[in-house]
């Protein structure tokens, strides 16, 4: 998997830097849980980016909510499309690394711009 560097969304805002998405995934930082994945599939045909979830368990500690279970993100990304996906929560997207592992079901034309919001 390749690390790709966050921008830093501020006020005036960024120009987004795209990096070709890596046939293996990529890993992103996240250790402060403000990290969005900004992907352009500029393919043929749909493809779908998953994040993938770290912990899918909660119990107990969110009395009186109960067990809560969360799952990998998986979006669907059409020819020529734009997505969005996060921010995402540490205690379920980070691994041990604080870095969230992203993956494509497909990676021809597909370029990827993780961003750290304010």
């Amino acid at each position: 998997m390749a690390l790709i560097a966050r921008q830093n969304q501020v006020e005036a805002g960024l120009d987004l830097v795209l990096t070709a998405a890596a046939g293996g995934g990529d890993q992103v930082d996240n250790a402060d849980g403000k990290t969005i994945v900004i992907i352009r599939n500029g393919g043929g045909g749909s493809i779908t980016a998953t994040v993938t979830a770290q912990n899918t368990s909660f119990g107990n500690q969110l009395e009186p909510i109960g067990q809560i279970t969360k799952t990998n993100v998986a979006r669907t990304i059409a020819a020529g499309g734009i997505a969005i996906l996060g921010p995402f929560p540490t205690a379920v997207y980070n691994n041990t690394s604080n870095q969230i592992a992203l993956t494509y079901s497909g990676v021809t034309s597909v370029v990827v711009s993780p961003v750290k919001l304010p």
